[in-house]
């Protein structure tokens, strides 16, 4: 028994084919530049909770790493940052869940 299957790849094209609670909410981006394609993707809901935990970690983490800010302010701003994470986190995945009956 191996931990990760090689028959299968690692990174691969998310698939286009989505059930409706995938498509309830779809992000989707096309960033072009004149004829240059920046950046295109679809993002569902989870994508997007992901997504925003991300950056809510990366901005804790460079906070605390590189600014001079104090621990109480930190702590403050981080405590807010996160309830409002989570509240838009249950928001996001409302409907996910209720379609799965993981309520």
């Amino acid at each position: 028994m191996t931990f990760l299957p090689l028959s299968q790849t690692l990174l691969r094209d998310k698939q286009e084919d989505l059930d409706i609670q995938d498509l309830q909410g779809l992000l989707r981006l096309d960033w072009k530049l004149g004829k240059f394609n920046l950046w295109s993707g679809f993002y569902t809901r989870i994508d997007q909770v992901f997504i925003l935990w991300g950056l809510i970690c990366a901005g804790i983490f460079i906070t605390a790493q590189f600014l001079p800010v104090s621990w109480y302010i930190q702590a403050i701003l981080w405590s807010v940052l996160t309830l409002i994470g989570s509240v838009s986190m249950i928001i996001l995945t409302w409907f996910w869940v209720s379609v799965e009956k993981l309520r």
